[in-house]
């Protein structure tokens, strides 16, 4: 008898202002790629990975890449009040990237959101 094989699929966000290194994290995690650039996307963007568990089943990630600029308030309100749980990353390099948690923090109390955890990223950049 052949074991059916199952997908199940998660999606998360990855959020933060721009310049703090989520889109190096998303490619560096699904791509296997070090994102070096400097370039700043400025709107949602979507990463997949497929991984198998132990059991033999699939899990398809879908990591949503959130970027927080006002002028742009709709290109990330939307994807973060329809994900399930989100990353919020931060630059350990700029005390002002921390100091934003804040405001992003306020934003998931208005939508409601409980499920998020901080990453602190930029950890092998060197000091200034």
């Amino acid at each position: 008898m052949d074991k059916k094989i199952e997908i199940r699929t998660i999606r998360i966000g990855v959020a933060g202002y721009p310049a703090e290194g989520k889109a190096s994290i998303c490619n560096t995690y699904t791509l296997g790629e070090t994102f070096l650039n400097n370039i700043s996307l400025i709107d949602s963007e979507k990463y997949e990975k497929k991984l198998q568990i132990k059991n033999g089943n699939f899990i398809k990630l879908i990591i949503w890449f959130i970027c927080r600029q006002e002028r742009i308030r709709s290109a990330y309100l939307k994807p973060l009040e329809n994900l399930p749980g989100t990353i919020l990353v931060f630059d350990v390099t700029n005390k002002q990237s921390f100091e934003n948690i804040q405001s992003w923090l306020q934003l998931f109390e208005e939508i409601g959101k409980k499920n998020y955890d901080l990453f602190g990223n930029k950890i092998d950049k060197p000091k200034d």
